[in-house]
């Protein structure tokens, strides 16, 4: 695993921005205290920062699942009045994922850009990376938690997906004009100006 210092420097950059974010929205999952999928509804932030960063690690591997680790490793805490178990899981299940989105993405990374693509690689891998954690929290559900507090998780899910599908081609949408502004300023020659 080769990582340069810029690269680096993105993925700890993006982590503390998702914390930051992670941060601020937790209390107003906590305002929405009884309704099982009420954080789905405040990922939009989240899902900006995930195709902003796939978008600037331009298909590298490994730096999506570095990520995934710091910022597992970041949130641990925030995880507050959590049965321990579940915090680990989730951690875990942050992990998996990222892991699960470093190889698929950046597989095909290289086939949207040469297509010049990037836009629906963004917006197909930020709604897929949202599906994926859906379905491993169903898992979690499944494996930690009893049948009734799964079936309301799940039929609350059947609710907010269709919003969840809507935020993250918003956020990947969103992601990408930022990565093109990067990328434009990235290309900027100063030197015209001295």
């Amino acid at each position: 695993m080769n990582i340069n210092t810029k690269d680096l420097s993105i993925v700890i950059l993006i982590s503390v921005a998702g914390l930051i974010y992670i941060t601020l929205v937790n209390p107003l999952r906590a305002l929405c205290a009884g309704i099982p999928c009420s954080r789905y509804v405040f990922s939009f932030g989240n899902m900006i920062l995930i195709s902003l960063a796939l978008l600037l690690y331009r298909g590298k591997r490994w730096r999506f699942l570095l990520q995934g680790i710091l910022i597992a490793l970041l949130t641990l805490p925030l995880n507050g009045g959590s049965i321990n178990f579940t915090i680990i899981s989730g951690g875990a299940l942050i992990i998996v994922n990222s892991l699960h989105g470093d190889i698929i993405f950046n597989s095909f990374y290289d086939f949207f850009k040469s297509r010049k693509k990037l836009k629906h690689w963004a917006i197909i891998s930020t709604t897929q990376f949202y599906i994926m954690a859906i379905l491993l929290n169903i898992i979690n559900f499944y494996l930690f938690f009893s049948t009734i507090e799964l079936m309301a998780y799940f039929n609350s899910l059947l609710l907010i997906v269709p919003l969840v599908i809507i935020e993250c081609y918003l956020g990947a949408e969103i992601g990408f004009r930022v990565f093109q502004r990067i990328k434009t300023q990235e290309s900027f020659d100063y030197k015209q100006f001295q």
